[in-house]
Parts: structure tokens; sequence; C-alpha cells
């Protein structure tokens, strides 16, 4: 009786443990289906103390209900996690698998690309591109028909043209032969599309690609040499650099070839130059044209601004021309300025004088503006100016200008008398120490010279009684009638003289003059007589 009862306790216990072990199960409906496919599960036939329901539907969605709807979007084979919880924190798990199929569709695809040539591309040449005609859908495609927008001078041949039938995800391969004109444009473009189109279940189902042609510039850019002026200078190929400073004058020297070998002229070519920012460039030259195998140059100068940052400057350089055959060529190249202040850099940054016309005037002024646009202060600048064509030199020493600072010099231009008619060149140097040269310029002033018309008094002389004196005139002059002439003075071998009014002298005040003159000397010849006398 004892081994019965201790029997029953075991079995009470053994049967109350497990009883308390949860267990997972997934109820789930439907288990396949064709996307979007929406699925009911419930977890709620599961056993034990539970507490807690966890989903993993398998396509990074989670739930945590006893019983949910789940739609999976997409094709493909899902495995449905529940997990449960009892009031023990003792977990069991069920899994159901979801399969879910695409849904019946029509589509079409082309695959690869139709870009036809390279910048390196003959023109009138005919070239081949394989492309991939696809069935996308799950429904079977038929009478597929390849067509081309492209204009007639591109050729475009499909081989085949048509395609009997593609089964779902089944692909048939195409040549397309297409003929790039002698008209092509230099550079890629569009020169049509290419339609694949085909019908599944009734449907019409069409695919296009773009047709895309490139050809060769035979216009190109050969060599292009620059020259600052008073320093360096060199040779560029596309993408390289030199170094300038503030202020600088820069001449480039650009050449233009014309590549074609078989008679073909690029005609109304034009050269662009173009910069922004310190180095503002914006000059354009032509060239009426080039034959087949040459080449020509222009010349472009621009200026670097005399208060430029330190900084790279990109200048770009475009020529464009069109061939007899009605193609446009063009090519593109970028140098760079690199512009670094000078340590010691005085600038003349503008000449201006008083007057740009002289006559008789004894002198001019002349302004010159200097600008420290190095790096350093300076105590000992000096500008000089002088004309070698009239012997003047003027010279200031010992200027102050600190960096970034300006400094306005002036000089008194004195002019030569009997100044010859021409223009007079003067020339300005800058020194940011004595003997060291940093910038110099010309202004320059014409000369009229300096001969001024003689003024020739005149009288009227009346011959009758029929010439009235002018009332109020105080000038003994006449009425002019037939019996009245005016009179100019005579002078001896047709000579003026003149006084210091620049009007002429009559003869009788010469002659009074010289009279006056002789008196004088007879006075003072008695009067040295007589004291020699005495």
């Amino acid at each position: 009786m004892k081994n019965v009862l201790i029997f029953s306790v075991v079995l009470l216990l053994l049967t109350g443990f497990v009883m308390a072990v949860p267990n997972a199960v997934i109820s789930a409906n439907p288990t396949n289906g064709v996307a979007p496919l929406t699925v009911a599960f419930d977890g709620t036939g599961s056993t034990g103390n539970i507490v807690s329901y966890s989903w993993d539907f398998g396509d990074t969605s989670t739930a945590n209900t006893a019983a949910v709807n789940h739609q999976f979007a997409n094709p493909g084979t899902y495995n449905v996690v529940l997990t449960v919880t009892d009031n023990e924190s003792a977990t069991d798990t069920a899994t159901e698998t979801i399969t879910v199929t695409p849904s019946a569709s029509s589509g079409i695809a082309i695959e690869g690309d139709l870009d036809f040539g390279d910048e390196n591309q003959v023109r009138e040449t005919t070239l081949t591109k394989t492309i991939t005609i696809k069935n996308t859908g799950s429904n079977t495609l038929t009478d597929i028909v390849l067509s081309s927008t492209a204009a007639t001078k591109y050729g475009v041949t499909f081989s085949p043209a048509t395609i009997a039938s593609l089964n779902s995800l089944q692909t048939a391969q195409v040549v397309v032969s297409l003929t790039v004109p002698d008209d092509q444009d230099a550079g890629q473009a569009k020169a049509g599309i290419v339609a694949a189109t085909g019908t599944a279940s009734g449907q019409t189902v069409t695919a296009q690609k773009d047709i895309l042609v490139s050809a060769e510039s035979n216009l190109r850019i050969e060599d292009v040499d620059y020259e600052i002026d008073g320093g360096d200078s060199g040779d560029l190929d596309n993408g390289e650099d030199f170094d300038s400073a503030p202020g600088d004058q820069i001449t480039l020297t650009i050449k233009v070839e014309n590549t074609f070998s078989d008679d073909i002229d690029i005609e109304d070519i034009t050269v662009t130059v173009e910069g922004e920012g310190d180095v503002d460039v914006d000059e354009e030259e032509n060239i009426d044209t080039l034959r087949d195998d040459d080449s020509d140059t222009v010349t472009i100068t621009f200026d670097v601004d005399s208060d430029a940052d330190e900084d790279e400057y990109d200048i770009d350089i475009t020529v464009e021309g069109e061939d007899e055959n009605g193609a446009s060529h063009d090519d593109q190249w970028t140098i760079t300025v690199n512009v670094e202040k000078k340590t010691h850099d005085i600038q003349i940054i503008n000449l201006e004088l008083s007057k740009t016309t002289v006559t008789c005037e004894n002198s001019i002024t002349l302004e010159a503006e200097l600008s420290n646009e190095g790096t350093k202060d300076e105590g000992s600048v000096v500008i000089e100016a002088e004309s070698a064509l009239f012997d003047w030199k003027g010279r200031l020493v010992n200027i102050d200008i600190d960096e970034g600072d300006e400094y306005t010099a002036r000089f008194t231009i004195a002019l030569p008398k009997n100044l010859e008619e021409g223009e007079y060149p003067i020339d300005v140097t800058a020194f940011y120490k004595p003997d060291e040269e940093t910038d110099t310029q010309s202004v320059s002033f014409t000369a009229n010279g300096c001969n001024p018309e003689p003024i020739v008094q005149t009288h009227m002389v009346c011959r009758s009684n029929a010439c009235v004196e002018v009332s109020g005139s105080g000038n003994d002059e006449c009425l002019l009638n037939s019996d009245c002439i005016v009179e100019e003075p005579e002078f001896p071998d047709g000579n003026v003289v003149y006084g210091n009014s620049g009007q002429a002298i009559p003869n009788w005040m010469l002659l009074a003059l010289l009279g006056v003159g002789v008196l004088i000397a007879v006075v003072l010849i008695i009067v040295l007589l007589v004291r020699l006398a005495r």
C-alpha cells in the first residue's frame, strides 16, 4: 500500500511537469498563391500557459498577436516562424512555409546598348551592334517586329527584323547595322530609337532603346604657347598649367589643325578663350578656312587683375567650325593660370598727363599711380620718368608703400621752346629699390608746334568826303564805300616783328624807337667826352 502511494505521488508530479511545457501550433490559410498574396495566420492552437506570441514572416516583417493577416508582395518562398512563451518563460517554435508565385504578365525588353562609334569614329563607315530581345512576362510573346525612327541617311537595318515567338523569359539576339553619315556632327548625338513590338494574350507590348551615334572631330587644338609680358614663356598641353602674377599681361598663341586627309575643308572657324574671376577674359578670333592637313594660329592677349588673389584660374579654349559637308567640328582645352604674388612687386597702375596736346606751354604735369602688389612693405621705392626725344628726366626716391597700398607720384615736365610737332612718349619705370625694376609703362602727348599767327593792324584811308567818321569809335574808322580802302602796313623784306604781346609792330614805331636809341647814344657819347676833357 505504501509503494502504491509513493508511485501515485511521483506520477502526479511528472504529469504536472509535462503539462507546464508550451507547444507552438501554426494555422495558415492559404499557404500558396499568386503575388501579392494575403495569408491568415493563427497561433491560438498552441498549448500551455501562453503569455506571448512572436511572428517572423521571413520578409523582414514581424507581429506580436495570436492571430494576424500578412501580405507577401513579391514572389518567393517564405518560412514563417511562430515563437510562443509561457508564464514560466519557457518557449516553443513552429514553422510554416508559404509559396508565392508571380502573377500572369506580359512584357518585353531590349538588352544591350545601341551606342555606335566613339570620339575617333570616321564618317561614312557602317557599324553593327548586337542586342537581345527578352520576354519578361509569363505569357508567350508572338509576332515581334523591330523598327527604327532614325533618318534614312543612317541606313538602319535589323537581322532578323522579326521574331515569331518568345516564351516566358526566353531571349533572341538581333544584329543592328548603321552607317555614320558624312554630315554627322562631331561628338555624340541621338539619331532616333529602336522599338521591339509584340503581342501577348491579345495585348500589344513594346520596348524602346535610344540610338546614339558618335563621330570624330577633325578640327583640333594642336598646340598652345603662352608668353608673359617681360617674363616666362612656354608650351602647353590640355590640362597643364603655368605660373603668373597679379598685373601680368599674358599672350596665348593657339595652333588649330584640320586633320582631314581626304580634301575636305573646314570653314568659319571660331577660337574662343574664356576665363572668370581675377583672370577675366572673353576673347574671340576667327579663321576663314583650313584645308585638309593644314593648320593656322591665332593670338589672344589678356591681363591678370593687378589685385588678383593667389589662386588657380581655369582658362577654357574652344574651337568650332563646319566642314563642307555640313558637319560641325569642335575641340576644347582647359589650361590653368596659377596666380602667385611676388615678394617685391611695385606696379604702375595709371599714368595721366595734365595735357595730351600742347602748343606753346612751358610745362605739363605727369601723375603716376603706384601699387604695392607684393607681399612685403617697401620703404625704398624709386620711380623714374623720362623722355629721350627732348632730353628730360625726373626721379623720386625713398618712397614708402606698404603691402596693398597705393601712392601717387607727380612730376613737372619742363618743355623746351620751339618744340617740334610730333608725338612724345614719356617712359615711366618703377623700382622696389634702386636698380631693381618691377614695372615700366609709357604715356604720350602730342606737340602741335609753337608758331602763332601774326596780328596785322590795318587802318582806313578815305579817298573822298563821302567817307564819314564813325561816331565814338576813336579809331579814325570810316564807313566803307567805293571811295574808301583798307591798307595794311608794309614790313621790310616781308618780315613781321613781334612785341611781348605777340602783335606786329608798325614801321613808324620801329623808326621812332631807332631814333630814340640814336639820341640816347649821342647823349652818352657827349657826356663821356666832357668827362674825358676834364
